[in-house]
């Protein structure tokens, strides 16, 4: 049986168990001279199972820049992401989530360092790349997401150009579900299904998100659509702007409210006034056709994306060196102070205290969003605001990092005792320190003597 030696003793480890939780607290202690806490929490070990996706390179554990990133010193949210990451794996048994971070694609697993942003992480491992329910990949997604996107606006403000944020909503009631999927050529035919769906939408029959998703896409077609982009430089003919989409979620006292955040790239000189009323009256227009309501007041909001967003900031999210970028980018990872719960609130309520009800609204959201893309630019924007080609979401979380230094080399069998202690992202802050001795001395305390094996009696 294979074992974890800790000072408190020998704690089995049971592959394929549902709890692990009769683990010693000494074995979870981070090594003298690395910041954060001892931390025991219930995982589970299960089976390998199939790659879905193959990489041999180092993949980015959680890189950030020093100067952007707000969680800086805090070494309990690398950990909380991957506390997170295990709950979406029980949640969604299926899917690759559940292998992310998680599978080797070799025979060894690495521990890494980047000199360059000063953090560790692991390589030799599957990613599932999803933004929507992987708290670990969502983070490394959304940061450069957002580091691209705030390029793009410091080139546009250059340019003399404006930037307005829009956050496009509409009514919605605790009893509507999410998502009632279409079934194609069919939809009109059942008269339940409620709105009908529109053609060349691509988009679910109903639910808010539905709805929501349908009046999108008839708010960015047709002659009015045409009229407003020559009015406010919107495309390359008219000026070189354009839009930035940007999905998102909660889940409060009034069901759940999904949205959309657009910031527009509009010509210099464009009257915000009018701009909004012309927005205001196309929403609640397109909202009506869908079956849906959408208020002047609350539909269609519109603000600057300097002076006026702080209050909007405040509403979302009161992360540190929170931008307009973060915003955008950053919407699965947010909390929803006074508007619901963000999705990774509803995870965590699941996870830490046992919310079933929280699992499976947070459930529902996941296969309700899968497939879907959180972060679209408006044809050619990218290009005219000097931004490289954009990669997939599954593409950024396998990025390799170029000055990888490695500090450790596990086997399989080594790594097993590593999730059996679910300690993947206290290994990671260790790392992050850059010294091998303190990665030995980690893993040393796990159980797992490297060069020599593990305690398999």
């Amino acid at each position: 049986m294979l074992s974890i030696a800790g000072s408190a003793g020998v704690v089995p480890v049971l592959p394929n168990s549902d709890n692990v939780a009769k683990r010693c607290q000494d074995a979870h202690a981070l090594p003298p001279g690395v910041a954060g806490a001892a931390r025991v929490w219930p995982g589970s070990v299960g089976p390998l199972g199939t790659i879905a996706s193959i990489s041999t390179k180092a993949v980015l554990g959680d890189v950030v820049t020093p100067s952007e990133s707000p969680i800086r010193g805090n070494a309990s949210a690398r950990v909380r992401r991957f506390m997170l990451q295990s709950g979406a794996r029980e949640l969604l048994p299926g899917e690759r989530v559940s292998h992310c971070l998680r599978t080797p694609v070799g025979g060894l697993v690495s521990v890494l360092y980047s000199p360059k942003y000063r953090a560790g992480h692991l390589g030799g491992l599957q990613t599932c790349g999803s933004v929507w329910s992987c708290p670990v990949c969502s983070a490394k997604i959304s940061e450069k997401r957002a580091s691209d996107l705030t390029q793009a606006t410091h080139m546009w403000r250059e340019r003399g150009g404006l930037l307005f944020l829009v956050t496009l909503t509409l009514k919605h009631s605790a009893s509507d579900p999410l998502l009632i999927p279409a079934i194609p050529d069919r939809v009109e035919e059942i008269p339940w299904l409620k709105p009908k769906t529109i053609k060349g939408t691509g988009s679910p029959a109903s639910g808010v998100l539905g709805d929501l998703m349908q009046a999108s896409y008839l708010f960015r077609t047709g002659g009015w659509w045409t009229r407003f982009q020559e009015r406010y430089g919107l495309g390359e003919k008219n000026g070189g702007g354009g839009t930035v989409r940007s999905l998102e979620v909660t889940d409060g006292s009034h069901g759940w409210h999904p949205h959309l955040h657009v910031l527009f790239f509009v010509k210099s000189g464009a009257d915000r006034a009018a701009f909004t009323s012309d927005l205001k009256a196309r929403w609640g227009e397109v909202v009506e056709k869908v079956g849906g309501y959408a208020s002047t007041d609350w539909g269609c909001d519109v603000r600057s994306a300097n002076e006026e967003i702080a209050a909007y900031l405040a509403k979302f999210g009161k992360e540190q060196f929170w931008t307009v970028a973060r915003e955008l980018s950053k919407s699965s990872s947010k909390n929803a102070y006074g508007s619901g719960r963000s999705m990774n609130e509803l995870l965590e309520a699941f996870v830490v205290h046992g919310d079933h009800r929280a699992g499976v609204r947070w459930r529902e959201y996941a296969k309700a969003f899968k497939g879907r893309n959180q972060h679209v630019y408006s044809p050619g924007l990218r290009g005219r605001l000097g931004l490289d080609d954009d990669k997939t979401d599954e593409e950024l979380a396998a990025q390799a990092v170029e000055d990888a230094v490695v500090l450790a080399l596990m086997t399989v069998v080594q790594w097993r005792v590593v999730l059996g202690n679910d300690a993947r992202g206290e290994l990671c802050d260790v790392a992050s320190s850059g010294d091998p001795a303190l990665v030995s001395s980690f893993l040393s305390r796990l159980g797992v003597e490297l060069g020599g094996g593990v305690d398999d009696s």
